[in-house]
């Protein structure tokens, strides 16, 4: 039996809701899956308050227990807002008359009761809210303290623990269109496939429009896609249309079946879908891929933060899963943030970070520079990360003579020795998951006052982080990570000893900045060094560049204004921490905004005479040929240093001291700060 339970606080955006969103979804599964009234259960809004909603889904499951079996499925939906550890149900509910307030409905309540009352089965739980990562936080929690999981989970969640989600029925409409089968896989290239955008609506083709192949289609060439096959779909979807990196985590023996399973839902549904499957993998859902490019670099460099596209079982599973059944899966899909390990023969070795388990391990890519690559860099995620706090918060670092190091990677476990005298654990956080409205004092016992790098941590146990000075953080033993022996870090000693770091003579607050910049890898692009392979360019036509915009998706007009770097605000080398890749930078003046920022030079290209925006529009995405005309950007060996250098003069250079200006109010009072 299939069972559903949509649970939707989503009153705040109406718009398209009963089409694409929550109640789009309780629609399809009631007119299209034929799932009966008494087992779907739709709460919404005013009545999703913790109390109901705990009480309405254990009577829903009370109801599959009267005739229960092992190949019960639920699907739970959750869309609205959400915290790392709550759904944000309604807070109000009238009991005997009166108005009584409720808490929110916490992640571990709702494990708890599927536990307990859906033993056997499996459960499909999809959450679509800001910090929705820590759903699958719970899950993996309670396995650790059951030591197994009496249900079977797939959890496909938003957004990472630590992020914020975008407005889009992105997810939704998804499943709403694989429910209702109008999303076909096909062994040839055709037309991609879009899900709605707020700038430009897509209408979904039918079967015989998308397959039409040389003025015919044959069934033959197209299939219903798989479980796996729609879920990857939506990663790449979901990092289009709204910068967010769905995170994915799949638990229990049955989940590789149904990950391989024709992607739809009801009681028609069983694992005899699983034999019309196999040659479904030769199949693949059109998608548009040509918005990578502007994620893909030409160059790759050792100790670059990246994200790769994963499909697999969870590295370390063998101590996530402890002493559990070998036949116990744990498997993930979509975009996973790494960081480059080695590169040899052009072969990445990259250590992979997935965000609800903090398990690592190593993988081998292949490196290219095709817009296909498995490998992004830049900004593809992380778009909700607050760019005007993050660069405060740095320039403030600086002015302390402190700065953020950057040198190890997210996850690795610490000892730290706290001003008490005492050693903690605790691991090193990503950028992207740093409160950068909190750092303005940069969170630190102020008894230390260190000068020099700072590494920002969560303190094992606890759900507080710190800034702490590198200098007083040791490695714990990393042995049991999976890393093939391969020397991570040059600037690391043996496990279990202090970090051995060389820190940078900081005198003034650029030296922090710079300090912050070069620790990562990063270097200012010189103005005699061209940006582009093949290409003769002069004084004029270095100006005629376009820069690609994260935030509107679209290459906007700028100015290219490398020089010297002691002659930048503060805050424009500042720009560099949003960015966590290393290698060139420039710095560039945004036409439209009168803003000047930093960011990589591989955002760049020559500026088009053609209309080439790159926005979204209803037709127009679905030509993004387009794309292929950027010009392949690369990084020369001899870019500049930060030495004092003799073109510190030059002309452009006079002119960035006007631009200061402009840059100066464009910062405070601009309507968008660069470059988020």
């Amino acid at each position: 039996m299939h069972y559903a339970c949509i649970i939707g606080v989503n009153h705040e955006w109406p718009e398209q809701r009963k089409e694409l969103g929550d109640i789009g979804l309780a629609r399809c599964l009631r007119d299209h899956c034929q799932i009966p009234k008494e087992r779907l259960l739709e709460i919404y809004d005013q009545r999703a308050t913790r109390s109901r909603v705990l009480y309405s889904l254990e009577a829903l499951l009370n109801t599959r227990n009267q005739n229960a079996t092992d190949d019960d499925v639920l699907l739970l939906y959750y869309g609205g807002h959400g915290k790392r550890e709550e759904a944000c149900t309604f807070t109000e509910s009238i009991v005997d008359g009166k108005v009584q307030k409720e808490p929110w409905l916490r992640y571990s309540e709702i494990v708890d009761l599927l536990e307990s009352h859906f033993r056997g089965g499996t459960v499909w739980v999809i959450v679509d809210c800001c910090h929705s990562g820590g759903l699958g936080e719970a899950v993996v929690e309670q396995f650790h303290k059951s030591k197994k999981l009496n249900a079977n989970y797939g959890c496909i969640l938003s957004v990472p623990p630590w992020d914020e989600a975008g407005m889009e029925w992105t997810m939704s409409e998804c499943f709403i269109r694989a429910f209702k089968g109008e999303l076909f896989s096909a062994i040839s290239d055709s037309a991609p496939y879009y899900l709605s955008t707020k700038k430009g609506k897509h209408r979904i083709k039918t079967r015989d429009e998308v397959y039409l192949v040389n003025g015919g289609t044959t069934l033959q060439q197209t299939a219903t896609p798989t479980w796996e096959q729609v879920i990857d779909f939506l990663s790449d979807e979901m990092a289009r249309i709204k910068g967010d990196q769905l995170t994915t985590l799949f638990f229990g023996e049955r989940m590789s079946t149904y990950l391989q399973m024709q992607c739809s839902f009801g009681d028609h549904s069983t694992a005899d879908e699983v034999q019309s499957c196999q040659n479904i993998k030769l199949h693949k859902i059109p998608r548009d891929i040509s918005w990578i490019e502007a994620f893909a670099s030409s160059e790759l460099s050792v100790n670059d933060e990246v994200y790769i596209k994963y499909i697999g079982s969870v590295g370390g599973a063998n101590e996530l899963l402890d002493d559990a059944d070998s036949d116990l899966c744990s498997n993930t899909i979509g975009w996973l943030p790494g960081r480059i390990v080695t590169t040899i023969d052009n072969i990445a070795c990259i250590q992979v970070n997935h965000g609800i388990s903090e398990t690592c391990w190593t993988v081998k890519v292949p490196m290219t520079n095709s817009s296909s690559s498995a490998i992004m860099c830049g900004l593809p995620f992380g778009f909700h990360l607050d760019p005007q706090h993050c660069v405060a918060a740095i320039t403030n670092l600086a002015k302390q003579l402190c700065y953020i190091d950057t040198s190890l990677r997210p996850f690795t476990r610490l000892r730290i020795l706290w001003s008490d005298g005492e050693l903690y654990f605790g691991r090193v956080m990503s950028h992207t998951e740093i409160n950068w409205a909190h750092v303005n004092d940069h969170e630190v016992d102020d008894k230390y006052n260190v000068v020099g790098g700072y590494v920002a941590v969560q303190w094992e146990g606890e759900d507080t982080t710190s800034l702490v000075p590198l200098e007083k953080c040791f490695l714990v033993d990393q042995t049991k990570q999976n890393l093939d022996n391969v020397d991570l870090m040059s600037t690391q000693e043996a496990n279990g000893k202090p970090i051995k770091h060389v820190p940078a003579r900081i005198e003034t607050p650029m030296d922090a900045v710079v300090a912050s910049f070069s620790c990562s890898g990063k270097k200012l692009h010189s103005e005699d060094v061209p940006l582009v392979n093949n290409v003769e360019l002069n004084k004029q036509s270095c100006c005629e560049w376009d820069a690609y915009d994260a935030e509107d998706k679209a290459y906007l007009p700028v100015q290219v204004l490398n020089g010297c770097i002691k002659k930048l605000p503060l805050e424009v080398m500042a720009h560099h921490l949003l960015y966590p890749q290393s290698g060139n930078f420039s710095v560039v003046y945004w036409e439209e905004d009168s803003v000047l920022s930093l960011l990589p030079s591989t955002f760049l290209r020559l500026r088009s005479n053609l209309d080439d925006s790159g926005s979204e529009s209803s037709e127009s995405s679905e030509s993004s040929s387009k794309d292929s005309e950027c010009i392949e950007l690369k990084r020369n060996s001899d870019e500049s240093t930060f030495n004092d250098n003799p073109w510190c003069s030059s002309p452009q250079i006079t002119q960035l001291g006007l631009f200061a200006i402009s840059f100066s109010i464009g910062y405070l009072f601009g309507k968008r700060t660069k470059p988020s």
